[in-house]
């Protein structure tokens, strides 16, 4: 990709700025010099610095030269669930900020704080980088399109496949990726004797009876009637159930999927399951629950601290084989930065360097240190995560040739439909044969 002589200038004041041989309000290397370093000619570095006047970058003195501008301090605030986890991580980042002269003064904020607001960008908050693929972002500010920076597509190249969709709002910050899990001391207190297979059913009733007797729970899963999007949780678990009927992972929704004797009796199943509202997680993690369907990498860094009853010790991951291959499901949360009108190009590209950092391999092994989340860097290996301290953790991750599945496989309105449709056969009791015709209908508009 052929790079402009704007932003060649642009990367190489940078350079001699985080080298230390230019500091703000310094004076910049003669036109002629620029020239020679960047392989350029004199007219074309005048009309670049002309630009970088304008934007606020440089001062022209005539007479006396050109001088890199002072930089004023750049509030970016970060919006974030779990900012809780990543204060030593943005410690550090501040830090390295700091010694690299991007003064930024990053604000670390936590969605889940009762005191919570949407981003609010004035002359005052300019940035936000928000962390949270799920929000309505309208009317926020400007979506930054990364592509303008010249190393976009070199930095995309160190991300794992991730599907972007040819969108350059986003860039791929951290993952979750889900397995089945079981509590064995709770399985052995039931007297269930075999470890489930959960790309089958054929141990589900016996595995209820057990539970029954011991006044446990089988499972619970978090089934709220205000929300729109219920289905979701389950899909982790139908799916490898699906595979393994059809001996295929390819075109996988095609209908039929539902209307289907493995489909039917994958809702008749979820009507053995506790609707209430308390989570799957939350029930198996307080020792409530032996197993858990869909359970996510973040467990391995929070157990043995007091907070749930389940230990380390007792945990144990099972990876999903439906075809002999270990099937992953997986969450991927992209970073989008957002601008107030009006802003520089020097302050694009100071909060571009802090980006690149978010994302540097340095950064991600911190950001999954304390968090149990998974890069999205490619040359980060299962094995290099600094959570996984136990065998048994490396379950999470699928084989390198397979790729995970995603939780937007199907989109938010389909989603509701199999939501609304399974509510109609679970509190309603609907007909089974029609609410599974109906299923595979929406499916059947997936183009």
């Amino acid at each position: 990709m052929r790079v402009s002589i704007i932003e060649k200038l642009r990367q190489h004041l940078n350079s001699l700025r985080c080298s230390g041989e230019l500091m703000p309000g310094e004076k910049l290397p003669s036109m002629p010099r620029l020239a020679q370093d960047l392989n350029s000619c004199y007219a074309s570095i005048s009309r670049a610095i002309k630009i970088l006047e304008r934007e606020g970058l440089v001062d022209v003195y005539h007479g006396k030269g050109v001088y890199l501008r002072g930089r004023a301090p750049l509030r970016v605030e970060l919006f974030i669930d779990g900012a809780r986890f990543l204060e030593p991580f943005c410690r550090e980042l501040r830090k390295i900020a700091e010694q690299k002269q991007l003064f930024i003064n990053l604000v670390l904020r936590d969605v889940r704080d009762e005191n919570y607001r949407k981003p609010v960008l004035d002359e005052e908050n300019k940035f936000a980088l928000v962390a949270m693929d799920s929000w309505n972002l309208t009317g926020i500010g400007n979506a930054i399109d990364f592509s303008q920076f010249g190393d976009y597509n070199e930095v995309c190249t160190e991300f794992k496949n991730f599907e972007l969709s040819q969108d350059n709002l986003r860039i791929p910050f951290f993952s979750f990726y889900y397995q089945p899990a079981i509590n064995t001391h709770l399985m052995k207190r039931i007297g269930f004797p075999v470890e489930p297979d959960f790309s089958c059913l054929d141990w589900w009733q016996d595995y209820v009876a057990h539970c029954k007797n011991s006044n446990f729970q089988p499972i619970s899963i978090q089934w709220r009637k205000c929300e729109l999007w219920n289905f979701s949780p389950m899909l982790p678990w139908i799916i490898p159930l699906m595979i393994r009927s059809r001996h295929s992972r390819e075109n996988l929704f095609r209908p039929p999927f539902f209307n289907t004797s493995i489909g039917k009796r994958i809702l008749l199943t979820m009507n053995d399951f506790n609707m209430g509202g308390a989570s799957n997680d939350e029930l198996f993690l307080h020792g409530k629950s032996p197993i858990t369907f869909s359970v996510g990498s973040w467990i391995t860094k929070q157990l043995d601290g007091a907070v749930f009853d389940l230990s380390s010790q007792h945990l144990k991951i099972i990876s999903n084989r439906p075809d002999g291959r270990r099937f992953c499901s997986r969450r991927l949360t992209n970073l989008r930065s957002f601008c107030y009108p009006g802003v520089t190009g020097d302050e694009l590209s100071r909060v571009w360097e802090l980006i690149k950092l978010i994302v540097s391999r340095r950064f991600q092994l911190l950001l999954t240190a304390d968090t149990g989340w998974v890069s999205v860097r490619r040359d980060i290996s299962p094995q290099e995560h600094p959570w996984v301290t136990r065998e048994n953790y490396l379950e999470f991750f699928p084989d390198s040739d397979d790729p995970p599945y995603s939780f937007h496989e199907l989109s938010r309105e389909l989603i509701a439909s199999l939501s609304t449709l399974f509510e109609c056969y679970h509190f309603l009791h609907g007909d089974l044969d029609d609410i599974t015709a109906l299923m595979d209908e929406k499916l059947s508009d997936i183009k």
